[in-house]
């Protein structure tokens, strides 16, 4: 049977919104189980096109997710609510995929920002970014990013999760992370951490409002 399966949260509940000083920061997901034998890479990939594709095919549900405060209680529970095991994009998934929902809700993000903004330059969304009011501090630390470096930003979410390409483009976001981390906290941020506040801020910034909600339906 295919199925996603929420995993303990890696930052949980509300306290994502502040990371535990010298937390490790990392959404990659397990490797799916059964008789696939990717390693967590493969499994890194596989999800992105699995949150894309639900992007694509339930893109008003999608909304609504992100709608809600990243990483809140409120956001993992409807992701965890709403995941079920017969999605059509699912397809793909050799056994069970094993995720915390801020990886999804990412690959969400990515999947709507590309679906609706990718025309948009990326000097349009860093000043659309800065008129937009974080709810809490990994929303602030995702804009803060996106502002920062909206190129590099742009960027990365046009390159396959765990490349070469990713890689050298996450290269250039590392000295703004720094920057954007709040004072007095340190924390040290996965390739996947960084794609996933990459995406969600791009998303956020050129939403135009946190929390902007869509119809309901």
């Amino acid at each position: 049977m295919r199925k996603l399966i929420l995993l303990a949260l890696l930052i949980g509940g509300s306290a994502a919104a502040v990371p535990p000083t010298g937390m490790v920061i990392d959404p990659t997901p397990n490797a799916p189980a059964g008789d696939f034998q990717g390693t967590p890479e493969d499994a890194a990939r596989l999800l992105n096109g699995v949150a894309k594709c639900i992007a694509t095919t339930r893109s008003l549900k999608a909304q609504q997710i992100l709608a809600l405060p990243f990483q809140s209680e409120e956001q993992n529970k409807a992701i965890g609510e709403w995941v079920g095991y017969n999605e059509d994009c699912m397809r793909e998934v050799p056994g069970e995929l094993r995720f915390a929902p801020p990886a999804l809700a990412a690959g969400l993000a990515e999947g709507l920002f590309l679906r609706s903004f990718a025309r948009k330059s990326p000097d349009w969304i860093a000043k659309r970014g800065a008129t937009v009011k974080p709810r809490d501090q990994a929303e602030d630390l995702a804009l803060c990013l996106v502002v920062k470096e909206p190129r590099s930003a742009r960027a990365l979410i046009d390159t396959e999760p765990t490349s070469t390409r990713e890689s050298e483009v996450i290269v250039k976001l590392v000295p703004s992370l720094g920057t954007c981390v709040p004072q007095g906290m340190t924390a040290s941020f996965t390739p996947s951490a960084i794609r996933m506040f990459a995406a969600v801020g791009l998303y956020l910034a050129a939403n135009g409002a946190a929390g902007q909600q869509p119809p309901s339906g």
